[in-house]
C-alpha cells in the first residue's frame, strides 16, 4: 500500500514539475495531474474493495462478489443498450 502511495506522489511531483519549468498550457497540465488519479483509480478499487469486502462478507467466498458485480453489470447492461440503439 505505501508503495502505491509513493508513486502516486512521486507523478504528483514530476507533473507539477512538468508544469512549473516546462510552460504548458493549463489544460495539458491538468490531463498531467488527471492521469495518475485515473491509472490509480481500477488497482485502489481492487485493494481496499478486497479488503473492505473481506471484514464485511459473511463467508470468504463471497469477498469477490461486489468488485465482480462492478465488472459484470456494464457488460449485461450494453446487450439491451445495443438492441436500442439499432
Amino acid at each position: 500500500m505505501y508503495q502505491l502511495m509513493i508513486i502516486f506522489t512521486a507523478l504528483l511531483l514530476v507533473t507539477l514539475l512538468i508544469h512549473r519549468f516546462s510552460g504548458l498550457h493549463k489544460n495539458i497540465s491538468i490531463l498531467f495531474l488527471a492521469q495518475p488519479l485515473i491509472t490509480a483509480a481500477a488497482p485502489l478499487m481492487v485493494f481496499i474493495g478486497g479488503i473492505i469486502s473481506k471484514q464485511m462478507a459473511p463467508s470468504p467466498s463471497l469477498v469477490t462478489l461486489p468488485l465482480s458485480l462492478m465488472i459484470a453489470y456494464p457488460a449485461v447492461a450494453n446487450i439491451p443498450a445495443a438492441f436500442l440503439a439499432k
